[in-house]
């Protein structure tokens, strides 16, 4: 019996993960610019506060989640 690998097709789907992966790299770059430009350290503590620190979290989370999503594939 032969099955197909669909190995055009997995490329694919990868590298589609990948460029979602590249703007949710850039998304949370921009966020750290942000925060930068109002607090030079904001990065440096253990506790994240003020300034972007919730959306940094839920992107953290996304990027978590995809990330994990990624490997496994």
């Amino acid at each position: 019996m032969l099955f197909r690998r669909f190995g055009y097709l997995q490329t694919r789907l990868l590298l589609a993960r990948q460029e979602e992966m590249r703007l949710l790299e850039k998304r949370l770059d921009e966020v750290d610019t942000k925060d930068r430009l109002t607090e030079p350290d904001a990065l440096c503590k253990h506790s994240w506060q003020g300034g972007h620190a919730d959306e940094r979290r839920e992107l953290l989370d996304t990027i978590e989640r995809k990330y994990i999503d990624y490997g496994q594939f």
